[in-house]
C-alpha cells in the first residue's frame, strides 16, 4: 500500500548550523540565516523520503532486496509471497548454515531444506522438546517413488470403531499391514476388523492368503508357528507348532513340564496319559506303566482294544455282558472280523464271576472236560481236551 502523504519536497541543501547552535536551539529575536534554513528543510525532506523507500508499511509492502535484524524480529504474522524462508543457524556453537522453507501448492506439501557451511543442499533433522500433534489424516514416511518404499500411518473408522492403522505404499492408497484398534485388539495382514466372533477381550489376529508364520528365534534355537493352506515341511494343511532347528518342543502346565516331544520323536509326558469323552476318562496310562480302559460293557460286548491290519479291524478285546452285582457281567471276550469289519465269532470267552472259559463255534476240540476219562483215574489239576 502506497504512503497518502506527499512529500515536503525541498531540494536545496542550505549550510548546516554551527554545533554550539544545534545544542542552544533558536532564541528570541534571532533572525537565522537563509542557509541554515534551507539545511533544516531540505534534511527533513530527505530523511521522510529514506524512510517511505527503505522502510515497511504496516498494510503490507513488497520489498526487494534483504531485510537484515540484528537483534529480534517481532511480528503477529510473516507472509513470504515467492521463494524461500530461511533461517540461519543459531550462533557458532550451532555450527554455519541455514534452513529453507516454501510451501509446494501443485503436491500440497511444505518442503524444508538445510544448506551446509558451503550453501550446498543437505538433509534435515526435526527435534521437538514437546509432543507433536498431527490430526488423523496422519504421517507418510518415504516421498517420491517408487511408491513400495514408502509407508504411511493414519487413525481411521473404516472398520466400525477408531483404528491406528500402517499402510505400505504412499498415502490414500498401498496396502493395509497392521492396525490397532480403540479397543486394544491388534492386527497384522490386510483385513479391517479382528476375528472375533467369541467376543475374546483382547485379540491378536494374524492374516495372510495361503500361509503365515511366527517365528521365536535365538541364535541357536528357531522356534515356529505355522498355518498353511498347502503341504510345508511334509504336513497336511492346518496348524504346525515346533522348532526348524533340532530341539525339544515342551508344553508347560502351572510352569512345570507335562509332556515335551525330543528332537528324536520321543512322546514323554511327565504324570500320565488320559483320554476323556465328555466329563468321563476312557483311556488311562498312569506314571507306573499301568493301562487302564472304560469303555464299559453291555450283553453284546464292547471292544476296548482294536488289532488292525491296513487300517482294518481284525481282532477286538473287550468286555461282554451288564453287571447285577452278583459277580457277572463284564466277562473277558475276544471278537474276530471278517475284511470287512463285519464280527465273525466270539471265540473266547472268561467269565468273571466262576472263572470258567467258554469257547465260541466252530471249535476244534469236542469240549474241556476237568474230568479224566473212566480208564485213568486223572490227577489234580488236569484239563482234558477230547478231539
Amino acid at each position: 500500500m502506497a504512503y497518502e502523504k506527499e512529500l515536503p519536497e525541498w531540494k536545496a541543501k542550505g549550510v548546516k548550523p554551527p554545533q554550539s547552535k544545534l545544542d542552544e536551539g533558536w532564541k528570541v529575536q534571532d533572525k537565522p540565516p537563509a542557509a541554515w534554513l534551507n539545511w533544516q528543510m531540505n534534511s527533513t525532506y530527505e530523511a521522510l523520503q529514506e524512510l517511505q523507500e527503505k522502510a515497511v508499511n504496516k498494510n503490507g509492502d513488497t520489498l526487494t532486496g534483504k531485510v537484515i535484524v540484528d537483534n529480534e524480529l517481532k511480528a503477529k504474522g510473516i507472509s513470504v509471497t515467492q521463494g524461500y524462508f530461511e533461517v540461519n543457524s543459531y550462533g557458532a556453537e550451532y555450527g554455519i548454515g541455514k534452513l529453507q522453507s516454501f510451501y509446494d501448492a501443485n503436491n500440497k506439501t511444505w518442503k524444508i531444506n538445510g544448506r551446509d557451511s558451503a550453501d550446498a543442499l543437505t538433509a534435515v533433522d526435526l527435534q521437538l522438546n514437546g509432543r507433536m500433534n498431527v490430526n488423523r489424516s496422519g504421517i507418510q514416511l518415504g516421498i517420491g517413488s517408487p511408491a513400495l518404499a514408502n509407508f504411511h500411518m493414519v487413525s481411521d473408522d473404516v472398520g466400525g470403531r477408531p483404528t491406528l492403522r500402517i499402510y505400505n505404499g504412499n498415502y490414500g492408497a498401498g496396502t493395509r499391514m497392521f492396525a490397532i484398534d480403540n479397543q486394544g485388539h491388534a492386527m497384522l495382514g490386510n483385513q479391517l476388523n479382528p476375528n472375533n466372533l467369541e467376543g475374546w477381550s483382547k485379540v491378536l489376529d494374524i492374516y495372510s492368503t495361503g500361509n503365515a508364520q511366527i517365528k521365536v528365534r535365538t541364535d541357536v534355537v528357531d522356534g515356529r508357528f505355522e498355518v498353511h493352506d498347502q503341504g510345508f515341511t511334509g504336513g497336511a494343511p492346518g496348524l504346525l507348532i515346533g522348532t526348524a532347528s533340532n530341539h525339544d518342543v515342551t508344553f508347560l502346565v502351572g510352569n512345570q513340564n507335562r509332556l515335551s516331544i525330543s528332537k528324536d520323536g520321543y512322546l514323554n509326558i511327565s504324570s500320565a496319559i488320559r483320554m476323556n469323552s465328555g466329563d468321563s476318562w476312557k483311556f488311562f496310562v498312569d506314571n507306573q506303566g499301568s493301562v487302564y480302559s472304560n469303555a464299559g460293557s453291555n450283553d453284546g460286548g464292547l471292544l476296548h482294544y482294536q488289532l488292525r491290519n491296513n487300517t482294518r479291524l481284525r481282532w477286538g478285546i473287550g468286555l461282554a455282558g451288564n453287571e447285577s452285582g452278583l459277580n457277572n457281567g463284564s466277562d473277558f471276550s475276544i471278537w474276530s472280523y471278517d475284511n470287512n469289519e463285519n464280527m465273525i465269532h466270539r471265540p473266547l470267552i472268561l467269565t468273571r464271576q466262576n472263572t470258567a472259559l467258554l469257547f465260541g463255534s466252530p471249535l476244534r476240540a469236542t469240549h474241556i472236560s476237568n474230568r479224566a476219562p473212566a480208564n485213568h483215574e486223572g490227577n489234580e489239576g488236569e484239563i482234558w481236551i477230547q478231539y
